[in-house]
């Protein structure tokens, strides 16, 4: 004869539903900073890389040696251009990946606050983001979703300077 053992099932309160939430949104914070963080260790070496390679083709230097090596130009050119093309294709990566992280975080404070208006935990824990005002989370979230689109604009500036900057060289030794 077989005993049935009955499992009660617990029921979590608002505090293990809130930490639930809490914690998935410290993960997705985590990711917004690591991304954030290659970001700009990414972008810190590309810019130092690119104005390098720049001040040495338009210094004194690089127009003596232009004269003495054919094509010296034309090979800095393109470095600096596939330097500009890596910075466009890693803002718009990082954008994406940061925006994304981004929405999940707001799709989880909507989930939660239509949740927990059922427990009504809100005189007890903060707002998941923002502190619990609703306007705070956009000014914290506006560094991480501005920067990729700033360098992104830069990288695109500087591919068509580099290409007015290689005809204007390019025609003054002709």
């Amino acid at each position: 004869m077989k005993i049935a053992s009955r499992r009660r099932e617990t029921v979590p309160s608002g505090h293990d539903i809130y930490c639930v939430y809490r914690d998935y949104i410290k993960h997705e914070d985590n990711l917004i900073n690591n991304r954030v963080g290659w970001f700009i260790q990414l972008h810190s070496f590309l810019i130092a890389t690119y104005g390098i390679i720049f001040a040495s083709f338009t210094s004194t230097f690089a127009r003596e040696a232009a004269a003495m090596v054919p094509g010296i130009r034309a090979s800095a050119c393109v470095l600096l251009a596939a330097i500009s093309l890596v910075g466009i294709a890693s803002s718009l990566s990082a954008s994406l990946s940061i925006w994304a992280a981004h929405k999940a975080i707001k799709a989880l404070n909507r989930r939660w606050d239509a949740q927990s208006d059922k427990l009504d935990p809100r005189k007890v824990f903060p707002g998941l983001i923002g502190g619990g005002n609703k306007g705070r989370d956009w000014w914290g979230a506006s560094f991480h979703l501005f920067l990729p689109a700033c360098l992104f604009a830069a990288w695109i500036g500087s591919f068509f300077l580099l290409y007015d900057l290689s005809y204007a060289i390019g025609s003054a030794h002709r």
